[in-house]
């Protein structure tokens, strides 16, 4: 069975229940610029959202592109405009947005360790931790 929330629900549902805490939202949806406004205007911090028609081979492009200049500590606004870049030069039709009240920046829990005798190093989705010789 479907269900279907316009979004003016969503806003009433998302209002109701004290709003959207989350800092950051990635949309990964064609004309997402409303849906993106509501949660925006609900309280997430910051909404990646795409206002046009996207292929999902060109989303994901843009997506790596985002999360791999964040996790390189670049603030959100900043990953954001070298994504954009990225999806221009590579022909990339689409177009992307962004509301922002604060500048994010995500720092690797790694990052942030002292270095131990041992280190994690990641394939795929599964982390693997080896000794340091």
């Amino acid at each position: 069975q479907e269900f279907s929330l316009p979004v003016g629900g969503l806003q009433t549902y998302l209002q109701v229940g004290g709003g959207a805490r989350c800092p950051f939202l990635f949309l990964s949806a064609c004309e997402s610029e409303q849906l993106a406004r509501v949660f925006f205007t609900c309280g997430v911090k910051n909404v990646v959202f795409c206002p046009t028609e996207v292929q999902d081979s060109r989303a994901r492009r843009f997506a790596c592109a985002l999360y791999g200049a964040m996790v390189k500590n670049l603030p959100l606004k900043m990953a954001f405009a070298q994504a954009s870049l990225v999806a221009k030069l590579v022909g990339d039709d689409a177009q992307y947005g962004l509301f922002s009240s604060e500048d994010l920046c995500y720092l690797p829990p790694l990052a942030l360790r002292k270095a131990t005798s041992t280190t994690v190093s990641w394939s795929g989705r599964q982390a693997l931790r080896r000794k340091v010789e």
